[in-house]
C-alpha cells in the first residue's frame, strides 16, 4: 500500500522488486536509495531486493531503478512511508509528561508554601502570647516598683518620724537631766 503507516516497533523492511522489461534479465541492474537515510544511490547490482533494519521514526521514500541490457536507466519507481516514533516520543505524551512533571511541581510548590504559611501563623501566635506575657510580666514589675516605692516613701516618713520623736526625746531627756541637776545642787 502506497503511503504506509507503520508502528516503532516495525522498523525492519526488506523491499523486493523486478524490473518489467523482459528482454535478457540476467543483464537488467538495480540501484536503490531509501531517502532520507541514503544520499547516494547504492552501486549498480544484479540484487533484487534491498534490507533496512532498525529505521528511526519518521517518514522514508524508497526509490529503485533498473538499466536494461542496453544500460538504459529506467525512470526510478517511488514508495513512501512513515515510521511512527514509541509513544513516548510523540509531542502529545511528552507534553502530558510535562504537564503532570508541572502540575506535581506546582503541587509541591503550593504544599511547602501552605506549611510555611501555617509555621508563620503558629509562631505569630507564639509571639503574641509571649508579648503578652512579656506586658503582664512588666505591668506586675511596675505596679510591684509603685508599691516598693510607697513602702519606701513610707520607711522615710517613718525614718523622719523616728527622728522628730528622738530629737524630742532627747531634748526631754536633757530638760530631766537639769531638772535633776537643779534638784540636786
Amino acid at each position: 500500500p502506497q503511503n504506509l503507516v507503520l508502528p516503532y516497533d516495525k522498523n525492519s523492511l526488506s523491499f523486493q522488486f523486478a524490473s518489467s522489461s523482459h528482454t535478457i534479465p540476467e543483464k537488467v541492474r538495480y540501484q536503490w536509495k531509501l531517502e532520507p537515510l541514503d544520499k547516494f544511490w547504492v552501486s549498480v547490482t544484479q540484487k533484487t531486493e534491498a534490507d533496512y533494519t532498525n529505521l528511526s521514526a519518521g517518514d522514508y521514500t524508497f526509490q529503485v531503478r533498473s538499466m536494461n541490457h542496453l544500460n538504459t536507466w529506467g525512470e526510478p519507481t517511488t514508495y513512501s512511508f512513515e515510521i511512527e516514533p514509541p509513544i513516548w516520543k510523540t509531542w502529545w505524551f511528552l507534553t502530558l509528561v510535562l504537564t503532570a512533571a508541572s502540575s506535581l511541581i506546582f503541587l509541591a510548590v503550593w504544599a511547602r508554601l501552605r506549611i510555611v504559611e501555617a509555621q508563620k501563623k503558629e509562631l505569630e501566635r507564639l509571639v503574641d502570647k509571649r508579648t503578652e506575657e512579656v506586658v503582664k510580666q512588666k505591668d506586675e514589675i511596675l505596679e510591684k516598683n509603685t508599691e516598693l516605692e510607697q513602702q519606701q516613701e513610707e520607711i522615710i516618713a517613718q525614718n523622719e518620724e523616728m527622728e522628730q520623736q528622738s530629737t524630742q526625746l532627747s531634748l526631754v531627756n536633757q530638760k530631766i537631766s537639769e531638772k535633776n541637776r537643779n534638784i540636786t545642787a
